[in-house]
């Protein structure tokens, strides 16, 4: 029996180890990005654990207080190209370092919201400069707000709605993308002279915006595409040989069918290419794109080619705002082309909705874009009343239904004022996860007179009060902010139970029609459906 009992208690052990291998298998799996030589240290928003040159020797103590109930965004693995032997084994220190990482912090490696990148510095030539040159983790994370931090943040968001003329910035959460030196896509003449010839890749013959709107016009539409509200990035490889013709199209990942017969007809209908050139001769080349696949028509067709997008521009596509890069049209005030600006536009007129939001540290990019929102819809908002929650006043006790921290009003003129009471007052606390559907409660308690709900909720947060969710009785759509690719599944939940629907960069993503044991297509990841709850199935 005792033996019985030992085995019983190891198997959800052994499970998660298998899991963090697999998560761990599949970080270091994905292409690597590269830079000369990192600089990184601890700031407000990043937290760096680094260890030696060629062990997995880390040093955390300086830190643990640090990151306690921290909300990490992301986390850069780095390391360095240099080998002072050629049978060093690379990866096997890199999986050393991982599991050092898992075993004194599992939570980053199972929360499936936290995006990964690997960044190899390829500037070290010597063993000797080995030293001087960082190894480790840096975790970008939200900022943990002072009282001089959250005023700083209150005085930011209001300046901007008094003065909306003037750019509006938040404060820069990750600096280390902007410093990472990815390497660029060379774009070869059409027709090139015999000296430009020595090396080149190949090119679609008359060139990228030729390619896209190829793409454009062959991707044709299925039902299932539209049906299911698809929208993921297919990635491909395919060799184009020395005489330029299309072979060996191969899917890196499973798709769904609809997605992978659009890509088959793009590529059988698709002309020659002028073949890479090496040395001065045609050579045969195997090429890597990701190409987007969507229900939505503007941005169907757009790719990358290398992990790297084709200089077209804006005018070219016909786009305000390719939602994949998030880049925005200049002739429009960038607010007005954030997720939240964008979602609330789509909200229908003629209902009315109870606005329950998250006004949390370091939402003021979502925040401004509410309130923005507002002033311009001052006469024709469907709002009925507003209700802002900051997770407790930063109470150290927050009892599931009686955290509190929740300030509403009726009348629109007051939303600025309740908004930087509520900020004021708190922004959640130690604890990362909020209380979300307590506030929902306290508006459809307060609020007889909407018959829906629309919560602004936080993606970088779990909802901690989950199991409120069987208590709310009408419908809550759900409008996320900070969902650049993965969404946490409780918020899925919350609008499907409801019969309430999802607004992400603002499209409306319809959940009533999915039964069990149906799978989702959102951002390119896949969430199942249970009957019961959604499941984000990680990919392989």
């Amino acid at each position: 029996m005792k033996q019985l009992i030992t085995l019983l208690l190891l198997l959800p052990f052994n499970q998660a180890i298998g899991q963090a291998e697999q998560k761990i298998a599949q970080i270091l799996g994905v292409p690597h990005s590269t830079t000369p030589k990192i600089s990184c240290q601890n700031s407000l928003t990043t937290t760096i654990l680094p260890c030696d040159f060629s062990g997995s020797t880390f040093s955390i103590q300086s830190v643990q207080s640090r990151l306690k109930n921290m909300s990490v965004v992301k986390i850069y693995y780095v390391n360095t190209t240099y080998r002072s032997k050629v049978t060093f084994d690379q990866h096997a220190l890199d999986v050393k370092r991982m599991k050092w990482l898992n075993a004194n912090f599992p939570e980053f490696l199972s929360d499936p919201i936290i995006e990964w990148e690997v960044v190899e510095q390829i500037g070290c030539s010597k063993s000797t400069d080995g030293d001087s040159y960082f190894h480790g983790f840096i975790l970008v994370h939200r900022p943990a707000l002072t009282e001089e931090n959250r005023q700083e943040e209150i005085d930011a968001i209001f300046s901007f709605i008094e003065n909306p003329e003037k750019e509006f910035k938040e404060p820069e959460l990750d600096p280390i993308a902007s410093t990472l030196e990815r390497p660029s896509v060379e774009k070869p003449s059409i027709i090139a002279t015999k000296s430009e010839q020595k090396n080149s890749q190949s090119i679609f013959k008359d060139g990228e915006f030729a390619l896209f709107n190829h793409f454009q016009n062959t991707l044709i539409n299925s039902p299932g595409i539209q049906r299911d509200r698809i929208d993921l990035w297919v990635k491909v490889t395919f060799t184009v040989t020395e005489t330029g013709v299309i072979e060996n199209l191969t899917f890196l990942e499973n798709y769904p069918l609809s997605a992978t017969d659009r890509v088959k007809n793009a590529f059988v209908k698709m002309p020659p290419w002028n073949p890479a050139i090496q040395n001065g001769q045609p050579t045969t080349s195997i090429e890597r794109m990701d190409i987007r696949i969507s229900y939505t028509g503007e941005v169907n067709g757009i790719f990358l080619r290398n992990g790297v997008r084709p200089e077209l521009t804006q005018q070219e596509i016909g786009l305000a705002e390719d939602p994949a890069t998030q880049e925005s049209n200049d002739s429009k005030n960038a607010i007005q082309v954030t997720n939240v600006y964008k979602s609330l536009d789509q909200l229908d007129s003629t209902k009315r909705y109870a606005l329950v939001m998250d006004v949390t540290g370091s939402m003021s990019g979502s925040i401004a874009s509410m309130l923005t929102w507002m002033k311009k819809h001052h006469a024709t908002n469907p709002f009925t009343s507003f209700t802002f929650f900051n997770d407790g006043n930063n109470a150290e006790m927050k009892p599931i239904g009686k955290a509190g921290g929740i300030y509403s009003t009726f009348s629109i003129s007051e939303v600025n004022s309740v908004v930087k009471m509520t900020m004021k007052k708190g922004s959640g606390g130690p604890e990362i996860s909020e209380n979300d559907l307590e506030a929902v409660l306290k508006a459809i308690e307060i609020d007889s007179t909407a018959t829906e709900i629309l919560l602004i909720g936080d993606n970088f947060s779990d909802i901690r009060d989950i199991r409120l969710l069987d208590k709310i009785t009408k419908p809550v759509h759900v409008l996320l902010c900070a969902a650049p690719t993965k969404i946490r599944t409780d918020y899925l939940n919350v609008a499907k139970q409801t019969g309430g629907k999802l607004y992400l960069n603002g499209e409306i993503i319809e959940l009533s029609t999915m039964l069990e044991g149906e799978t989702m297509v959102i951002q390119g990841y896949n969430y199942s459906y249970n009957g019961r709850r959604f499941r984000l199935m990680e990919k392989k």
